[in-house]
């Protein structure tokens, strides 16, 4: 076994051995959080029910028709029209007023991992990105090909690496960051090198029936 192999191999050792001792809170946390999200959705459709039957209950005897209808049944009906009204007025928040897109903007923006790198992409996503961008910098270096645009990337990335929560002005930064992206992106459409949606579709339906009829 060489070096490498081994050293793979004891981190997969390791992580079983950390994975194990956590199997038990690890199952007991999930199962926890599954229920609880059941229980919030029984509750906003119970909570719905009963607070469209409480108002059937306080109004009933004040509408002559539903009076009319006798115990229960007044109640019921009502209690029915209640709902319907409801479900119209979610489907005019959903369609029309579309209030729901301010309030994703409004979550988003106040996460601050909107503005900094999260411990997800320090773990991982960076380090990919910096191998992939090392390794295309090879690449190109062998083949003489000078890729434009490099230092404005090499700045964004190490710009946005250095960002922090524990930073009191990292949202100004971000806000530079971003000026720096719109730079570059406005650079690749002036640049034209950015190839229509629907050109693309074509041309890959036509390299796919291609490789088709090689096959």
């Amino acid at each position: 076994m060489t070096k490498k192999e081994s050293n793979i191999e004891s981190v997969k050792e390791e992580k079983k051995a950390k994975f194990s001792g956590k199997t038990f809170w690890t199952w007991f946390k999930l199962l926890a959080m599954k229920w609880r999200f059941r229980l919030d959705q029984s509750r906003a459709i119970f909570g719905l029910l009963t607070f469209a039957a409480l108002l059937a209950v306080s109004y009933v005897s004040k509408i002559p028709w539903f009076r009319d209808q006798g115990f229960w049944r007044g109640e019921f009906f009502l209690t029915i029209l209640i709902l319907i009204v409801f479900m119209m007025g979610g489907y005019l928040y959903d369609k029309f007023l579309r209030l729901w897109a301010q309030t994703g903007t409004v979550t988003v923006s106040r996460n601050p991992y909107t503005y900094v790198p999260s411990p997800k992409e320090f773990n991982s996503t960076i380090s990919w990105f910096t191998y992939i961008f090392t390794a295309l910098n090879q690449i190109a270096k062998k083949l003489d090909i000078e890729i434009e645009g490099e230092e404005l990337i090499k700045q964004q990335l190490t710009h946005y690496v250095s960002l922090s929560v524990e930073d009191s002005d990292f949202q100004e930064q971000a806000k530079k960051l971003k000026k720096l992206s719109h730079l570059i992106l406005e650079s690749y459409i002036d640049s034209e090198e950015i190839v229509d949606i629907d050109e693309f579709l074509a041309d890959f339906e036509k390299y796919l029936k291609n490789v088709k009829k090689k096959n």
